[in-house]
């Protein structure tokens, strides 16, 4: 699905990242961007420009699960591109703790995952360990790194929240 604007379509993993739209005047005697012309200058036929970001940008989402009072349970952060790229792209992650303790309320991470030329999307999970106290919802934080020179934005986090079910 494509939205419109203004005569340019543009498709849904290139809209975020639309900087500018614009019509190209090309009436040479009348500047488009001189509002004391009005509409003189301007042409339902003049082509429309589109600016966007020349890079797409890693994010990741926060995630939350239940603890269990026993094992481990999964805390799964979804990672993701903006838009596909041509080549593909390695991110790093590690969990650090918000208010949880590694070791006490979960299993520390540091893992690299690659992302293939043409998808968008890879997933970091953190094994939430299960007990029988009584204590507040607890946070990590998963930080995630794209080691590319390719992105936009390279280095993000969010927060999972571990809740307690005793």
């Amino acid at each position: 699905q494509a939205q419109t604007l203004d005569q340019l379509f543009v498709n849904p993993a290139l809209h975020d990242d639309l900087i500018q739209i614009r019509a190209a005047h090309i009436n040479a005697d009348w500047s488009a961007d001189d509002d004391t012309n009005g509409s003189m200058g301007s042409s339902d036929h003049d082509p429309q420009i589109a600016r966007f970001f020349s890079k797409a940008a890693l994010s990741v989402r926060g995630a939350a699960v239940e603890e269990g009072d026993r094992g481990t349970t999964a805390l799964t952060f979804p990672v993701s591109l903006s838009r596909p790229v041509s080549v593909p792209v390695t991110v790093c992650a590690t969990a650090a703790g918000g208010t949880a303790l590694p070791l006490v309320d979960y299993d520390p991470l540091l893992a690299c995952k690659t992302i293939a030329a043409g998808a968008t999307t890879t997933s970091f999970t953190v094994r939430v360990r299960g007990d029988q106290w009584r204590e507040r919802d607890e946070s990590v934080v998963l930080h995630a790194t794209a080691l590319s020179p390719s992105l936009r934005t390279t280095a993000v986090s969010a927060t999972g929240t571990i809740q307690n079910d005793d």
